[in-house]
């Protein structure tokens, strides 16, 4: 086997390995803030996995884009009061246990601007409930067609508790909000002015552009809650 095999092996080395890389990660990122915190209009985008905004300081806990920087958005946020004018975060508040969540939003306050804006796209759990209620509408039918399309080698129904229970199981979501809990999420952290908009709309023009899916082809679009809040 050769030594590098050999070394991997090794839990030790192997935890040395990982410790280097993050601090390598850290390193990175906190170069890049440094050149990027005099942007005019500072933007921070949270979990952006592949998709890299341009102008938009993009962070992920597994960053491997270009562009693209270390943040465990579980923790403490690695800037200062009041850093950014705008913050997003889309399809990624749901990957992370309901109380992580809530700090994440207390940690996205902190790092705004008085009169900042924030904007969370996520799955809704009412647009899944509603799935029990027939008949179905065209989009509706759509979207459980979809799912259980996507999930028939796993599954083999077409049962809407197919769909609900599939959301859970889906790339690792943990908690899945509706407009009430998000909304008191983003209340309790300070929020002001949170109202319900809809994927690729904002009247800021500053998130124009900025959703992943706001097409009528694309299913995620169609189970998508995003919500619009303000720092006073």
């Amino acid at each position: 086997m050769p030594t590098r095999d050999i070394l991997k092996a090794i839990p030790f080395v192997h935890a040395a390995q990982r410790a280097l890389r993050r601090q390598l990660q850290i390193r990175a990122r906190n170069k890049a803030w440094t050149a990027y915190a005099s942007e005019e209009v500072p933007r921070l985008d949270i979990g952006t996995s592949e998709r890299v905004l341009p102008g938009w300081f993009s962070v992920d806990v597994q960053p491997f884009y270009p562009g693209q920087y270390f943040m465990d958005a579980t923790a403490r946020f690695p800037f200062p009061d009041a850093s950014f004018a705008f913050v997003r975060s889309e399809h990624m508040i749901e990957h992370v246990p309901f109380t992580s969540g809530m700090h994440m939003l207390r940690e996205c306050h902190r790092v705004l601007k008085p009169g900042g804006f924030i904007r969370i796209a996520t799955p809704d759990l009412r647009k899944f409930a509603r799935l029990y209620d027939a008949p179905l509408s065209p989009a509706q039918e759509a979207y459980r067609k979809a799912i259980c399309d996507h999930a028939r080698d796993t599954y083999g129904s077409d049962e809407p508790g197919v769909v609900i229970n599939h959301i859970y199981q889906y790339q690792g979501h943990d908690f899945i909000y509706d407009s009430g809990t998000l909304g008191e999420g983003l209340r309790k952290a300070g929020f002001v002015d949170i109202v319900e908009s809809a994927p690729g709309v904002s009247t800021h023009a500053i998130f124009a552009g900025t959703d992943a899916h706001v097409g009528p082809d694309d299913w995620v679009t169609f189970e998508t809650l995003t919500m619009e809040a303000r720092k006073a």
